[in-house]
């Protein structure tokens, strides 16, 4: 758990890497006055007296509460027991009775049961019939230190037999869960009961430790004191027992689910994301920094974590990779720790660290690790072949459905998956019948490869010819789905089912710039800057010259390993036949990808083949919406600041490399992108090759390292170039110098004192200056 001596620092937001503001702050060192800093502020000692709306403590008013807890909560349950009736594993909740009194929470008259919500953690609870869940009567009493189990996933008909609550919990830590009294004298309901959740991990449970700890209302800076985590395996929920009633599921009869007491807890790995990155196309010379986000069950700062690492690898052009090599990453104080006011209990900090500069054809295979004060690690990715047992070097990525077993991918023998075809009478799609109707063995043991990039690639002949055009992350009539069948009344479509009528799919346009066919085999599409192995083209993807072709991102695409397989054998998530057989066949081709993206925020990127280093071959990055040129910044009209829908980023002008992608109300899919860019005034200080603000010694040794030692190349070649001659040689690191020490002419226009244009239209690329030129 957290100590009193645990600090937790706050500072100025780093908006490309988190969009949060500071939410939680323990005992006060100091005050925050709303200024532009945060104040630094410590766990432990005396809590808030009052409501505060900068930290937003709960606060609730006095009276008798009783001490009926809610002691431990699952947000994303697959194996843990007890399961419903049904052999599924839903959310679920246990109370737990801390008095010497019977307690009836459910009662014929709705104004005296009990109820139970979830609520989000940044708001004060508001009590809604409509939406919370009334314990039912004759099934819902509480005795002395008993612990009561209800599932959590709005099941009516199974809600007959044992306790289902009609909502599910978000396991994101963006959710507490509330229980309320009954109905008093004013009308109003009391909290008896809040837990405020933080994010889960599957099969985790978060609990008191012992039962009952904390009390009634845990407010979120104590819950760490009161609440811990258990592990798959110690979940506590104990099991169900036939009782008399009704069922009305056929064969079953009603239950009682009981938990158990709960146990000491256990101390979780850590996490580890990236968050940042300042390339993954990398020339040659240039250190690659990145940025990540550590998490932790304890303050996730130096002391409880132990080192944060780099482990890469990089094979040289001749073919060969080197051994694994490490760089530390270090921890930004200045950044501190922080949670998001959405998920205050998900806390945070960044690490940063670069990998060295590489020759040009290198390709770095690299991931990142993590490891805690007591020992615990964890890594990005995840699941490493080539650290789990059974695998190793040379095996993966493997797919948990789809493998393949061309990539040393092994056969989960233990798992049991549905079938795609209509199940006999006893069977039920996974397997949990009385006669078995699912299919064992068909998914693989799942890993992931090292994250990856290319160093110093120049597109290939042919392909450096496809760019990404246009993408529509959402859409609702712009372009119509022709594998998708189209829906008809008697389809009678749920609301929320992503498997019906889905003709109005993401989609990206590319387009062959070339007045040649391009065959696009073996190249990949991707949603990630450093997994490009996400979708293959398949064999066969030739690209008529001048072609614009659609490929959407569905998720529909390579989901059929097999179509001889009939669809009675078919687990339920192959997907045959593959859309691509028919798509590929259309004039320009048509194509499905295996992901979709998100319009809040996303990347899709065009990768050549694993034989050329999955080079980067074109795509862009949205990850940030409101940085776009054209975004629509309208708190009215896009509250979310997201992509909007029907709305697309085309680069324009239309099918140029060197153009400017821009967001736009009209989506031209099959058609040329028009619209303007934004104006890109390129502002830099000239001499000033680190791009750290100002010119001096290290300016002109910058330039030399870079020429003659094989250093990372400037961030800003027109800023090197001193003498603006469009070329960076050893005349600039002499100007610099000459300017410096000897009284020499200062560097050209704009000069060394002040930012401004490049004046000489030369083939250096225009850079982005990220100094300060205020």
């Amino acid at each position: 758990m957290w100590g009193t001596s645990d600090f937790i620092y706050l500072a100025k937001k780093r908006a490309k890497m988190v969009s949060s503001t500071l939410i939680r702050a323990f005992s006060i060192d100091s005050v925050w006055t709303g200024g532009a800093e945060f104040r630094s502020f410590r766990q432990g000692g005396a809590g808030l007296a009052s409501c505060s709306v900068f930290f937003l403590w709960v606060c609730f008013s006095g009276g008798p509460l009783g001490a009926q807890v809610i002691n431990e909560v699952i947000a994303q349950n697959s194996t843990q027991e007890p399961a419903d009736i049904a052999c599924g594993h839903p959310d679920m909740i246990e109370l737990y009775n801390n008095t010497n009194q019977t307690v009836i929470l459910g009662r014929v008259s709705l104004a005296d049961s009990y109820f139970l919500s979830d609520c989000p953690s940044d708001a004060q609870p508001q009590f809604d019939s409509t939406t919370a869940w009334p314990f039912p009567p004759n099934r819902s009493t509480l005795g002395r230190g008993a612990r009561l189990v209800v599932f959590c996933d709005g099941n009516a008909t199974q809600g007959t037999c044992s306790l289902h609550a009609g909502f599910s919990i978000e396991n994101n830590g963006s959710e507490s869960v509330v229980l309320w009294g009954p109905q008093q004298a004013d009308g109003t309901r009391q909290v008896v009961d809040r837990v405020f959740l933080p994010p889960l991990a599957e099969d985790v449970s978060y609990g008191r430790s012992p039962d009952g700890a904390g009390g009634n209302n845990v407010s979120i800076e104590d819950s760490p004191e009161s609440f811990t985590f258990f592990l798959p395996g110690e979940t506590t929920f104990g099991s169900c027992t036939a009782i008399a009633g009704v069922c009305l599921v056929p064969g079953q009869s009603r239950r009682h689910c009981s938990g158990g007491r709960n146990g000491g807890g256990s101390n979780l790995a850590p996490l580890v994301n990236r968050v940042d990155q300042s390339t993954n196309n990398p020339a040659a010379g240039e250190e690659v920094e990145m940025t990540v986000r550590i998490r932790d069950d304890k303050i996730p700062a130096p002391g409880n974590i132990a080192s944060v690492e780099i482990a890469y690898r990089v094979r040289s052009p001749a073919g060969d990779f080197s051994e694994e090599q490490v760089v530390a990453m270090d921890y930004d104080s200045d950044f501190g720790v922080r949670a998001d006011t959405l998920t205050p209990l998900d806390l945070f900090s960044l690490w940063t660290g670069r990998i060295p500069v590489q020759v040009a054809g290198a390709r770095v295979e690299f991931y990142f690790r993590v490891e805690d004060a007591e020992g615990l690690s964890g890594t990005r990715p995840r699941n490493l072949c080539h650290l789990m047992d059974g695998y190793g070097e040379g095996v993966g990525p493997c797919d948990r459905e789809f493998g393949p077993a061309a990539n040393g991918c092994v056969r989960d023998a233990e798992d049991v998956t549905c079938r795609g075809g209509s199940v006999k009478e006893g069977e039920d799609d996974d397997g949990c019948g009385e006669e078995g109707g699912g299919i064992t063995g068909e998914r693989y043991i799942a890993c992931n490869a090292r994250s990856t990039y290319a160093v110093g690639y120049t597109p290939r002949a042919g392909v450096a010819a496809i760019l990404v055009n246009e993408i529509v992350a959402s859409q609702s009539n712009l372009l119509t789905d022709p594998s998708e069948p189209p829906c008809l009344p008697s389809d009678a479509c749920p609301v929320g089912n992503p498997d019906c009528c889905r003709r109005d799919e993401d989609f990206v346009e590319l387009i062959n710039t070339s007045g040649q066919q391009v065959d696009l085999s073996e190249c990949y599409l991707s949603d990630s800057f450093f997994d490009p192995r996400r979708w293959k083209f398949p064999e066969g993807s030739v690209i008529p010259a001048g072609a614009r072709f659609i490929v959407w991102l569905d998720n529909d695409g390579s989901k059929c390993p097999d179509p001889t397989v009939s669809v009675q054998n078919q687990p339920c998530f192959w997907e045959c036949p593959d859309p691509n057989i028919a798509s590929m066949q259309l004039n320009p081709p048509q194509f499905h990808a295996i992901f979709g993206i998100d319009a809040d925020g996303d990347q899709v990127f065009l990768y050549d083949s694993e034989a050329n280093n999955f080079g980067l071959l074109h795509g862009f990055d949205f990850g940030q919406p409101s940085e776009i040129c054209g975004f629509t910044d309208d708190v009215l009209l896009n509250p979310g600041r997201d992509i909007m829908t029907d709305q697309s980023v085309s680069l324009v002008p239309d099918g140029a490399r060197s153009g400017q992608f821009v967001v736009g109300d009209n989506p031209t899919p099959g058609t040329e992108n028009s619209g303007e860019g934004c104006d890109q005034a390129v502002t830099f200080r000239r001499g000033d090759a680190t791009g750290d603000g100002g010119t001096d010694i290290t300016d002109g040794v910058f330039i030399l390292n870079y020429l003659f030692l094989g250093a990372r190349a400037p961030d800003c070649m027109d800023a090197a170039d001193a003498d603006d001659n469009g070329n960076v040689d050893l005349s600039d690191a002499i100007r610099v110098l000459n300017f410096l020490f000897l009284g020499g002419a200062a560097p050209l226009a704009p000069g060394p004192a002040a930012c401004g244009s490049d004046p000489a239209d030369d083939a250096l690329a225009d850079c982005v200056y990220e100094a300060n030129c205020g």
